[in-house]
């Protein structure tokens, strides 16, 4: 996982091959990142700063958060 911060945004890329959805051999569901999501931002950053979360997932089997705050 890396995490970016620019004026207002954190930008969170992570894996989902590296142990965040361990042992599927079919690709995640857009639900599953959805959760991923919410688990990871809340990670980073404590909720009540979170204004909003978008959600891209890249070619490269990874997803980046923007999570803005």
């Amino acid at each position: 996982m890396s995490i970016t911060e620019t004026k207002g945004v954190l930008l969170v890329t992570l894996s989902l091959n590296d142990g965040d959805h361990p042992g599927s051999p079919s690709p995640p569901t857009i639900g599953q990142i959805m959760e991923l999501a919410r688990e990871k931002a809340g990670e980073v950053i404590n909720r009540e700063y979170i204004k909003d979360v978008l959600v891209s997932v890249n070619p490269n089997n990874t997803v980046t958060l923007a999570i803005v705050v």
